[in-house]
């Protein structure tokens, strides 16, 4: 019972160097969905984005709540930047 206990505390991080070329476009998916700060979604972003496709942009634009399907792919995840960047300016790691 006590192993069961320590693993709810562990948490998996996958760092940047880790990710490569044949990386699966769900994975990076699944890696800015489950970051929990703004800053850290703008790096996942930034750091992927000559391999984000239409589908893709279209799912993280609706994780955001964001409108999604105007203009450009490279406008479109500008905008998610833009709208990351944003946020991020009121997000605090400081407990409340």
């Amino acid at each position: 019972m006590e192993d069961i206990e320590n693993i709810e505390n562990v948490e998996i991080s996958v760092k940047a160097e880790e990710i490569t070329d044949e990386t699966d476009p769900m994975e990076i998916l699944d890696r800015f969905l489950d970051a929990r700060m703004a800053k850290k979604k703008m790096e996942i972003l930034s750091e992927n984005a000559d391999r984000i496709d239409e589908k893709m942009i279209g799912n993280i634009e609706a994780s955001l709540d964001l409108p999604g399907g105007n203009g450009s792919l490279s406008d479109r995840i500008d905008y998610v930047l833009y709208c990351l960047r944003t946020k991020s300016r009121f997000e605090t790691d400081r407990l409340r």
